[in-house]
């Protein structure tokens, strides 16, 4: 829960920070094993060419060193959700739009039940 709370907030975050005037969240189940949080903003359109850059420690493109950061946020959401056997990364399926995409199973490998105890699937 903290994982997805820090991925989600840092998402939020950037999209508030970077975008101009709408920021959007959609959520989604996928295949009944997994769920979908799509962050959309309506800021400068990151170009498919850094599309993975962005996601390395410390990398700022041009239009965002004028805000605060340090450049580490996405880097980090996209290694907790991969250690969490989900994925993070950018889509860009609608041109108006800057998509963060997390993809999550709703299982995982350790689980919390109802009765306050951890159990192992």
């Amino acid at each position: 829960m903290e994982a997805f709370y820090k991925i989600i907030s840092n998402l939020v975050d950037n999209a508030l920070k970077y975008g101009k005037a709408s920021v959007q969240i959609h959520l989604s189940l996928q295949d009944y094993d997994k769920f979908v949080v799509m962050v959309k903003n309506d800021g400068n359109r990151i170009s498919k060419e850094i599309k993975d850059k962005i996601f390395e420690p410390f990398f700022r493109g041009k239009e965002t060193e004028i805000k605060a950061g340090t450049g580490i946020g996405l880097s980090i959401s996209k290694s907790l959700a991969q250690l969490h056997r989900g994925e993070l990364y950018l889509d860009f399926n609608d041109g108006d739009f800057n998509i963060f995409v997390l993809e999550l199973p709703i299982h995982q490998l350790i689980e919390f039940n109802l009765n306050g105890k951890w159990k192992k699937l």
